[in-house]
């Protein structure tokens, strides 16, 4: 999966994911981000990251800081610090995902 930046910086090859329901959970996890940093908020991502990897993963170290995460038959293949991040996202639901999101946002 290729990505591109808030100030339009193409990264190619970021994620590789082993189904479209682990690329879609990245996804919304990767637009909540930008959409709670538009708002002034934390992300998810920094409070997940202090956690350490999810211990019901299995990561692997493929090279310097890419890391595959195995979970059951599901794979994701990403670089840190989103390995860490994305380990215990792997598990949610994509609504799990949006609701951890939406936390501390309130409707005008």
């Amino acid at each position: 999966m290729d990505t591109v930046d808030e100030r339009g910086q193409l990264r190619e090859d970021v994620a590789k994911f082993s189904s479209y329901e682990l690329a879609e959970k990245f996804l919304v996890w990767q637009w909540s981000s930008a959409a709670r940093n538009a708002l002034h908020l934390v992300g998810i991502g920094p409070e997940l990251y202090a956690r350490g990897i999810d211990p019901d993963v299995e990561a692997a170290e493929m090279s310097a800081g890419i890391y595959e995460l195995r979970l059951a038959s599901d794979r994701a293949v990403l670089m840190e610090p989103s390995a860490t991040i994305f380990s215990h996202l792997m598990s949610k639901s994509v609504d799990e995902i949006d609701a951890m999101a939406r936390v501390g946002i309130t409707a005008p």
